[in-house]
């Protein structure tokens, strides 16, 4: 492989040499396990400072890829809407020096004014899900 390399084309290789090789192509929960397991050890590689980080981090991708292939998800239109949903969200400085998500209301509006059809879709289910978490934890009172 030589230039350019777009999530695209990476899934595609890395599924055809699944293929080829006869690697796992239908249990899902067996490759987020093996997915898990790579992170595990380019996180080992990093904490013990070993030159084989940057290898043990392709196999993360190309497990990665592979799981996105197997579940149908283009994994490289994915991370573009996902990009454009971080770069409009917007944070503020915690009390703890780090920085918080804006809450999902005030996403929520800022999804209304940017006419953001699929944002707006997945905010709406995150506060009927937050809103049904509420409703559990803290039930009406009966009178």
């Amino acid at each position: 492989m030589s230039g350019d390399l777009t999530i695209h084309a990476v899934q595609q290789q890395a599924w055809a040499n699944k293929l080829v090789k006869g690697f796992n192509t239908v249990d899902a929960a067996l490759e987020f396990g093996l997915t898990y397991g790579e992170l595990a050890e380019a996180f080992d590689a990093w904490r013990k400072g070993e030159s084989s980080l940057g290898e043990e981090l392709a196999d993360v991708l190309l497990y990665l890829v592979a799981l996105a292939q197997m579940n149908g998800v283009d994994l490289e239109a994915e991370t573009r809407r996902k990009l454009a949903i971080n770069a409009a969200r917007e944070y503020r400085p915690g009390g703890n020096g780090t920085l918080s998500k804006v809450g999902a209301e005030e996403e929520l509006d800022r999804a209304l004014t940017d006419d953001n059809a699929h944002a707006l879709e997945e905010l709406g289910e995150q506060l009927d899900i937050e809103a049904g978490l509420a409703t559990i934890l803290d039930p009406p009172q009966m009178s």
